[in-house]
């Protein structure tokens, strides 16, 4: 029997056991109404069209998992407890594709293991898409950044809300004067047009050691004038001008547009909290 199980390249939605007439576009609608590519494509009114179409799917299925759920305990009214997670199928399951994919994306490994043993515990099985495994991937983070906020506090001495970003920032304007500084001085010794101390004579260079600073000079310029524009272009497209730092690494890496694809900072890999946009003059 040749198998028929496909998966959405975007949300990682999978389906499997066709029949003859079936149509994909109805299926997907169907049982992952909410791929953004499949509302990109077909637009809302076409989902939600189909979605009337079986208005007790979503009851089955709930239906369905309330059945599977073990029964209470006898007497206490308390769940039954859940299985243990067996390291083989948290082993399984972080080979997935889906896991796989969400780690690519630059995530912790550990919290993202978390969110599958916790999901494995909860459900008995893995994540079906990577939207989902980022959504609890993501909570877990804000849990953490709480609690640790929380500990923090309790010292009673870590800096106020915004001061470790303005400090960043402080920090960005310091390395760009100076290479405007060094790029200008390098300019007025290309060009020449420094004078001599008062009291002093200025020895005449021969042609060729004139020529030789010269060349010296205008190279020296090019190297920062180089490295200038690296500093300013987006890390990602390495097209368009860096306008987005990072909260709290405060990196000045990306453009506007980049900014909105990333999780994780480019050159340090901390996780983003948040952005400020510049303008660079």
């Amino acid at each position: 029997m040749v198998a028929d199980n496909v998966k959405c390249f975007y949300c990682d939605g999978g389906l499997r056991n066709w029949e003859p007439g079936d149509e994909p576009w109805t299926e997907h609608a169907k049982w992952f109404p909410r791929c953004e590519f499949l509302l990109q494509q077909r637009g809302d009114d076409y989902v939600q069209g189909v979605q009337a179409r079986f208005p007790n799917l979503h009851a089955q299925q709930q239906i369905l998992q309330q059945h599977m759920r073990p029964p209470d305990e006898a007497g206490t009214g308390r769940p039954a407890p859940r299985p243990q997670t067996s390291q083989s199928s948290l082993a399984v399951e972080m080979q997935s594709q889906v896991v796989s994919g969400v780690l690519e994306m630059g995530f912790d490994p550990n919290i993202v293991r978390n969110a599958v043993q916790q999901h494995l515990r909860e459900h008995g099985s893995g994540f079906t898409s990577a939207h989902e495994l980022v959504v609890a991937v993501l909570d877990l983070e804000e849990e953490e950044e709480r609690m640790e906020h929380s500990g923090s506090s309790q010292m009673g001495k870590g800096a106020g809300p915004g001061e470790g970003a303005s400090q960043k920032l402080k920090e960005l304007e310091q390395p760009a004067a100076t290479t405007t500084t060094s790029a200008s001085a390098a300019a007025a010794g290309a060009s020449g047009t420094e004078e001599p101390q008062p009291g002093t004579s200025a020895p005449m260079e021969e042609p060729a050691a004139a020529a030789s600073g010269e060349g010296n000079s205008l190279e020296q310029l090019q190297k920062e004038l180089d490295k200038y524009k690296d500093e300013r272009t987006c890390k990602i497209c390495m097209d368009a001008e860096v306008n987005i730092v990072f909260i709290p690494c405060g990196h000045l890496a990306v453009c506007a547009n980049c900014a909105a694809s990333v999780r994780r900072c480019p050159i340090c890999r901390a996780s983003i909290r948040g952005t400020v946009r510049t303008y660079m003059s």
